[in-house]
């Protein structure tokens, strides 16, 4: 919900509101980045008011719900850092769940559990009524399930005050006072059975904080009794029809892992362990990025107290000295219980290599001592007097005693710009580290290259769908926009283009409902078993969200044609029939096929074929993967078939995938992007990334659709009539005057054809652009 659109609804419920910030609201729900507080926002909407809500909101905030303070206290997340929690299988189920879930998140301190519940907050759905109370960071007092569940509510009801149920005004009319924790649990039930309540996110970070039950108070046992009894078997009625996700994180307790419920009918309830082993061995590589991170600023930012004394003290393991340093380090994200005792030594030995520039391995002692003593102007060698632990008043001055002979340094192989410490980082480096050895923690560790190089690769694409959506999408709107046409007043037919792959999730079936998108989104099954279409596995779900971004023009059919990740020979009949169907009852305009098989069947053959001979013999535009195992295997079928376009996958510079098969067709041999492609970056969804030609079939398959929206249009509204071309007279843009626009969009690279249509379209005006189109159409490229 915009800022705008969202201010306005609160001025209609409550009066007028003035708002002035050019930020506006970003994230999920809260106003981030806002120059206001939540506070000071409902204090201005309610200011001399009597209203019912107005009493319920003020009544639930009980403890300073500072909710963005407390969040941004946390460090953000660290880049190639989190795998372990959004990439895991509990995670993507409880988040794609079709109903209310839980997901447990237990370990020990310091595995990055609050900085993940952070991330996560920051980037739900954009949309999405999400609310959180961390623990941890509220004051011994306010660590009560009391000040936790009216919180939540206080959050929702304030940003969105529809919510606020009847139930909620009624109970504080009744009670004066909203402070009983049973209520607000009650309270908060009701808000989720409300017909407007949608999909309700709750986070709740370090749990084992939450004060402990006693006779008079509710505690953790209470909270966690009340969390257990939602999701349990006898409550299956009322957790299946409602949409509420549950974050929980806590150090692993008795009280919390007795409370876990079950329920028989369903599974809601998800749990991760970060003490596995798997998981924990993620972790400490996360722990390591972030050290690694640490460093590498360090070196561009001057730390407040470093100096030789200061060193020595650190390395002798002087705690004092080392809670001075964690309170420098904690502006780049070190916090002292990640940091382990073996992580704390290879953090200092590493620190003073880092800050100074100084190889341990590489300098000996002799090569040190016949250095040559520099001179001052005078030719005379030069000293300085410096009081002891005062610090020292150039870049090359060694402690030696009472006195500070100047030495030189060695070349270093880092710029720093601590230049008034680097003699103490230096002496202590030679003084103090003993015998020469190897860190064991190096700043370019080779176990990390991988994650390095696939980072980088994801920065390339998503500069790639940049360049797609200002350079190809924008230009073809402005297009339309010239030649002053719309839909409202042209007689256009959509575009269809059919997919067919494992169906799509109830979550993102629910989010296209909500989004009012039901008629650009249509959904089928051809499995036999399963009639409603929904994805267990993932793929088509990514694969529609990627569409929506990327040809918004286009109708989607989503045909289900396995239940599995791998197409077995007994499906072989469900896709021939979802093909013909779409060719004939849908008439779809494009084919993606993400499916192959190594051995040609007739069946799909002829269904291919029949599909190429329509729409008077120039065909359907079909697209299929050119298959991801390199040299081991051949382009796989349908890809091969003549009447279809085989895609080879490329990074976001265009450089050809290692998993490529090798070339099949000379004439046809176009590639794309289809490496660490971000799902829905376009439509604001950043919760993955996936390769494979799969993804470039798709992403051909969408430029597809736009061209062929845009040449629609255009010749319904008569604007190559105009240009007085042969091409006026082609109702129809089919496989070959497709195959013409692809080679007029496209560049040599690596031996393929690279899919570039920003090139054509982002390069000129509607006539020039239109020009070059029937060109390539009537004289071929």
């Amino acid at each position: 919900m915009s800022s705008r659109r969202h201010l306005d609804e609160l001025s209609q419920q409550f009066g007028n509101v003035s708002f002035n910030n050019s930020k506006g609201f970003v994230g999920a729900v809260g106003i981030d980045n806002a120059s206001v507080t939540v506070q000071s926002l409902t204090a201005s909407i309610f200011s001399g008011m009597e209203n019912p809500v107005h009493n319920v909101i003020r009544a639930l905030d009980i403890d300073n719900n500072d909710y963005e303070g407390d969040r941004e206290d946390i460090p953000d997340m660290a880049t190639n850092t989190g795998k372990w929690f959004f990439e895991d299988l509990n995670f993507l189920r409880w988040m794609e769940f079709d109903s209310s879930s839980l997901l447990i998140v237990t370990g020990q301190s310091g595995q990055g559990k609050s900085v993940m519940a952070r991330h996560l907050i920051k980037h739900l759905p954009r949309g999405s009524s999400v609310s959180y109370f961390f623990f941890n960071r509220r004051r011994e007092e306010a660590q009560s399930p009391v000040c936790a569940v009216a919180a939540l509510l206080h959050r929702w009801f304030t940003r969105e005050p529809a919510l606020s149920h009847h139930y909620a005004v009624k109970a504080f009319n009744h009670h004066k006072t909203l402070h009983k924790f049973n209520l607000l649990w009650g309270i908060l039930e009701q808000t989720m059975l409300s017909p407007k309540s949608g999909t309700l996110y709750c986070v709740l970070d370090g749990l084992e904080k939450c004060r402990q039950s006693n006779e008079t108070e509710a505690g953790l046992r209470n909270l966690m009794e009340a969390i257990s009894k939602f999701f349990r078997t006898e409550n299956h009625e009322v957790h299946r029809v409602t949409h509420l996700k549950i974050l929980v994180t806590a150090q692993a307790s008795e009280t919390i892992s007795r409370k876990i419920p079950r329920c028989d009918h369903c599974n809601p309830v998800m749990r991760l362990d970060c003490t596995e082993a798997d998981v924990a061995s993620m972790i400490t590589r996360d722990v390591e990025e972030v050290i690694k991170n640490a460093l590498v600023k360090i070196t561009t930012s001057p730390l407040s107290r470093i100096d030789a004394k200061f060193v020595q003290s650190l390395q002798a393991g002087d705690e004092s000295v080392w809670s001075e340093l964690q309170n420098e380090l904690g502006e780049y994200g070190l916090q002292a219980d990640m940091i382990s005792t073996d992580q704390r030594r290879s953090l200092i030995t590493n620190l003073i290599t880092a800050m100074v520039g100084y190889d341990i391995n590489n300098d000996s002692e002799d090569k040190r001592e016949s250095e040559p003593e520099p001179l001052n102007s005078d030719g005379a060698e030069a000293e300085a007097e410096v009081t002891e632990g005062s610090g020292a008043s150039g870049p090359n001055v060694a402690t030696t005693g009472t006195k500070k002979q100047v030495e030189p340094i060695k070349p270093m192989r880092r710029p720093s710009i601590v230049s008034n410490t680097q003699e103490g980082w230096e002496k202590a480096a030679r003084t103090e580290q003993g015998p020469r050895r190897t860190p064991t923690f190096r700043l370019r560790d080779l176990q990390d290259a991988e994650e390095q190089r696939r980072s980088a690769v994801g920065e390339r694409a998503d500069r790639w769908l940049d360049y797609y959506e200002s350079g190809f999408l924008q230009p073809l709107q402005r297009f339309l926009d010239t030649v002053k046409y719309a839909a409202d007043d042209l007689d256009v037919r959509p575009v269809k283009l059919a997919i067919f792959s494992t169906g799509v999730n109830k979550h993102l079936l629910r989010e296209i409902s909500h989004r009012d998108l039901r008629d650009k989104v249509k959904v089928r099954s051809f499995v036999h078993d399963d009639p409603e279409a929904y994805d267990n596995i993932g793929i088509g779900t990514m694969v529609t969200r990627l569409l929506l971004g990327l040809a918004p023009s286009a109708e989607i059919h989503v045909f289900k044609v396995t239940s599995e990740g791998v197409i077995q020979a007994s499906q072989v009949e469900q896709i021939v029939k979802a093909v013909n169907y779409a060719v004939v009852e849908t008439e779809a305009d494009i084919l993606c096929m993400g499916f192959g098989f190594h051995q040609r069947d007739s069946e799909v053959e002829r269904v291919i074929r029949h599909a190429a001979t329509r729409n008077s013999g120039r065909g359907v535009i079909m697209f299929a993967a050119a298959g991801n195992e390199g040299g081991n295997r051949p382009v796989p079928y349908p890809a091969r078939d003549p009447n279809v376009f085989c895609v080879y996958s490329t990074d976001g510079l265009g450089n050809s995938s290692a998993f490529n098969p090798s070339l099949l067709d000379p004439r046809d041999r176009f590639s794309t992007l289809g490496e660490e492609v971000r799902f829905g970056r376009i439509t604001e969804d950043t919760m993955g990334t996936g390769s494979g030609s799969t993804l470039s079939a798709t992403i051909a398959a969408a430029m597809a659709a736009e061209i062929l929206n845009w040449w629609r249009r255009c010749h319904e509204a008569r604007v190559f009539h105009r240009l007085e071309s042969s091409a006026n007279r082609i109702d129809y843009i089919g496989m070959e005057e497709m195959r013409k626009i692809f080679h007029l969009m496209s560049v040599e690279r690596d031996g393929f054809r690279y899919l570039t249509p920003w090139v054509l379209f982002g390069a000129g005006d509607i006539s020039q652009v239109a020009s070059k189109v029937v060109y390539a159409l009537e004289s071929g490229w």
